[in-house]
């Protein structure tokens, strides 16, 4: 996902002023562990079961009393535009009107999942913080476990099948392995592409420094299926506050063609004002399009970010 930043595009590169800078892939199972400590931690009052904004159809229950996964299902009526393959002919032969079978899982609510998996997100200012990519999916990871705890299944952009319950942890942790290893870095424009069942939750995790124009497809994309979405911007505190001074060779992560700085500090200025011109402007789309924003720095303690993301999530 090339990065680039409106009026300032060589800044589509990352400061990297020693290879210590860029980490190797993270361990998934110590991150999503991470992240269920940290969610044991907070405050029981935070945690709460989501209210429930689905609509509810008149359905005829398959089967009298509840079961497990695909033991149990409803009907539901058919909409038009639906494909004809999910109409369930045989009960619609019993009635005047078409009828879809629904499994258990496509009538629970659904928390979608979009994390920034790009090569440029591999990146932290000090060897004391995390990579931007570490937190971001750690976040992820625990907004999984909040959206579990709420009651809700787990769907992620970019990993095709069914949500992921509580129960299939693993699974989910193996599903963004495999995306890691083979490079998935448009988990965004996937989204956007995804048909999604209306008025589910949406999370996007990400530091957003990419072109605005396509995060408006997505947001708008979103916001056509009633999707209520929260966007989770990942800052390293480099990009909050240009640290550099001197001489500074600025690499890009994902081809860019290198930069040279021969003074940094007389750059400062201008790079951080092209930074917060950015951020404004995110905080601008955002809101235009009806998602909340929240930016959560690498450089503070796991905890409060964690407990940022749940009040982001319990609203």
């Amino acid at each position: 996902m090339r990065r680039a930043i409106p009026g300032f595009p060589h800044l589509s590169a990352r400061p990297v002023p020693a290879p210590s800078s860029v980490a190797d892939v993270p361990d998934l199972t110590l991150l999503f562990e991470r992240a269920r400590e940290a969610v044991s931690r907070l405050p029981r009052q935070v945690i709460r079961p989501a209210r429930s904004v689905r609509i509810h159809e008149r359905g005829i229950h398959g089967r009298r009393r509840a079961g497990p996964g695909d033991s149990f299902w409803q009907f539901r009526h058919y909409h038009a535009g639906e494909p004809a393959y999910r109409i369930d002919w045989r009960r619609s032969a019993r009635s005047e009107h078409l009828y879809v079978r629904q499994q258990e899982w496509e009538t629970s609510r659904i928390l979608w999942i979009a994390c920034d998996l790009s090569a440029s997100m591999n990146y932290r200012s000090r060897k004391d913080l995390e990579t931007k990519l570490e937190a971001a999916l750690t976040l992820v990871f625990a907004a999984a476990v909040l959206g579990w705890q709420m009651g809700e299944l787990i769907g992620v952009a970019g990993i095709p099948g069914r949500p992921f319950a509580a129960s299939a942890r693993r699974r989910l942790i193996a599903a963004f392995a495999r995306a890691l290893e083979a490079g998935d870095s448009d988990a965004f424009d996937t989204f956007a592409a995804t048909r999604l069942p209306p008025h589910g939750r949406a999370i996007l995790v990400s530091d957003f420094l990419l072109p605005p124009a396509r995060l408006e497809r997505l947001l708008a994309r979103l916001a056509e299926a009633r999707i209520a979405t929260s966007l989770v911007r990942v800052e390293d505190p480099a990009e909050r506050d240009f640290p550099f001074t001197g001489r500074v060779r600025i690499e890009g992560l994902e081809g860019e063609a290198p930069l040279l700085l021969e003074n940094a500090g007389m750059a400062r200025d201008e790079i951080d004002a092209r930074l917060a011109a950015h951020a404004r402007g995110l905080q601008a789309l955002a809101m235009a399009r009806g998602a909340r924003l929240v930016t959560l720095g690498t450089d503070r303690p796991l905890a409060d970010r964690v407990l940022s993301l749940a009040g982001l999530l319990a609203q």
